[in-house]
């Protein structure tokens, strides 16, 4: 008795390829797309002229003193201004309260 595989048809193999493609599309836009909005906070607070922002995480939160729901970004940018590298955290409500918490160096 011998072991015979079946391979794997080409329609097969071209629907995953272009499904992990899509996924990869989808992730890049997705990453663009939440340093764009921490980026737009950024601006509204008085950080005019930043670069290179790298949002590691993006959570939901309520602001318990107002009952608001907002994000919470996890931020590193370089500020041309003042030509400093910051991190930290960024509170963002939908009524535009803006908290922020950053070490620049």
């Amino acid at each position: 008795m011998t072991n015979e595989t079946r391979p794997i048809p080409k329609k097969t193999i071209i629907i995953i390829s272009i499904l992990i493609i899509l996924g990869i599309v989808f992730y890049f836009i997705n990453e663009m797309g939440k340093s764009m909005k921490a980026t737009k906070v950024l601006y509204y607070i008085g950080y005019k002229n930043v670069s290179d922002v790298h949002v590691a995480r993006m959570t939901k939160f309520r602001n318990e003193n107002t009952n608001i729901e907002g994000f919470k970004y996890t931020v590193k940018f370089h500020n041309d201004d003042t030509n400093q590298q910051c991190h930290g955290f960024l509170w963002a409500d939908f009524k535009h309260n803006v908290i922020h918490d950053f070490d620049c160096k």
